[in-house]
């Protein structure tokens, strides 16, 4: 059978010598056929529903497992979904797409939704559903490689980059800026400050990255990046990094993230809690994961997530729009996902001239509750506080998550 399956995916190839015009035939009915066979089975897909949790789970886990075998066999993490050679076409077709599948009340709501399941959602006591720890992925940074054609630093860049998990499939946002408020790239400093995820992103089923950025010009804007990225999970049984640069006609992109398996969310804040930042430093927060024993099994060619920083914040020696009147550091990122039986650590970093002041504070990943730690900068104290929780991988409905907030919050 398996070979027979394999003749049939050679036939349906086209031949090279064909021309570029077969070529591009093939591959949107290619595309027609995956979003077909996405579309039959979400709606076989069951919903959260405490009282059926654990059949509906069991036959969630199989449909998925049959679309992670025909992904995988593609051996694609990353697809090469969309022609931009029409400026905004991608974001358009994918839009068309996603409204066709999940949009309504009763389903995930409407396009530009953002989650609405918060983090930290198992904290207080663990889920009337028994849940494992799943694979999650972790983003690390999103930079411009290089600018295109029409462009030269420095950029002013907005816009927005969002991750749809299969979760709720509503816009997780790392990235967004109005022209009123652009971020300015240059050549030294072309990374994206990110402000997400605002929960952890699960790498069950496809992971989608909405990408839609301009760059802000004198009489009018031009496109930066304008693409959807579609990921799938590699199927491993370790950690590792994933870098990747996608290639666009206007500027590529640079992403790195990370794969991590049997994941629990950490949610981290920061209070100062004696003395203040201090007077003309610099700062910077950031969080990584180490293992417990630094044994942990890679592969050959495969790159480590130990010791990858992520920035949770970084600010100049004016301090006053990062720390609040209460004395709580406002950082841009707070959910960082964790492997179990590894460690958190968060770090921070003072500095002025040449001098450098750093320090850090080391947490066991725990499934529930809060764990505490120190961090001082000349006669500045800070606590730092995380808070672990447990992951949901099953999809839920928005009017359902929206009953179960209301329900907690109550």
């Amino acid at each position: 059978m398996e070979r027979e399956e394999e003749k049939s995916i050679q036939e349906d190839r086209p031949n090279p010598q064909l021309g570029e015009t077969t070529t591009v035939d093939w591959r949107l009915a290619s595309e027609e056929k995956f979003w077909d066979e996405l579309m039959r089975g979400s709606w076989k897909r069951p919903m959260r529903e405490d009282s059926e949790q654990e059949g509906k789970l069991a036959y969630w886990m199989k449909m998925d497992l049959e679309t992670e075998e025909r992904e995988a066999a593609a051996a694609a993490c990353l697809s090469e979904d969309e022609d931009d050679d029409e400026p905004g076409f991608a974001i358009r077709r994918f839009r068309d797409r996603w409204n066709s599948l999940w949009s309504g009340a009763d389903r995930f709501g409407d396009f530009e939704d953002t989650t609405f399941i918060p983090p930290m959602r198992y904290t207080d006591e663990l889920p009337r559903d028994a849940l494992s720890n799943c694979d999650t992925l972790q983003i690390f940074s999103a930079k411009v490689a290089r600018v295109g054609e029409g462009l030269q630093w420095p950029l002013d860049v907005f816009g927005i980059v969002a991750i749809r998990d299969s979760v709720d499939q509503n816009r997780n946002i790392i990235f967004q800026r109005s022209s009123l408020n652009c971020q300015t790239l240059t050549e030294k400093d072309s990374n994206l400050v990110l402000t997400g995820p605002t929960r952890s992103v699960v790498l069950v089923d496809l992971v989608f990255i909405e990408v839609d950025l301009k760059v802000k010009g004198t009489s009018e804007d031009k496109i930066l990046f304008s693409r959807v990225l579609q990921l799938a999970s590699p199927g491993l049984h370790y950690s590792r990094l994933l870098q990747f640069t996608k290639i666009s006609k206007f500027s590529p992109l640079e992403f790195t993230l990370g794969h991590i398996i049997f994941s629990v969310e950490a949610t981290i804040s920061v209070q100062i809690i004696d003395g203040s930042w201090p007077v003309g430093f610099h700062g910077e927060f950031a969080a990584c994961t180490i293992d417990i024993d630094g044994k942990r099994h890679i592969v050959a060619g495969a790159e480590s997530v130990n010791h990858k920083e992520i920035v949770l914040l970084s600010f100049g020696h004016e301090k006053g729009h990062v720390i609040d009147d209460g004395g709580e550091i406002k950082l841009s990122r707070r959910v960082v996902c964790v492997q179990n039986n590894s460690k958190l650590e968060v770090s921070m970093k003072a500095w002025q001239g040449d001098n450098t002041i750093v320090d850090r504070a080391g947490f066991t990943a725990e499934k529930l509750g809060k764990s505490y730690g120190k961090l001082e900068v000349a006669s500045c104290k800070m606590e730092v506080t995380v808070a672990w929780s447990l992951i949901s991988y099953v999809p839920e409905l928005r009017k359902d998550t929206i009953l179960e907030n209301n329900r907690c919050s109550s």
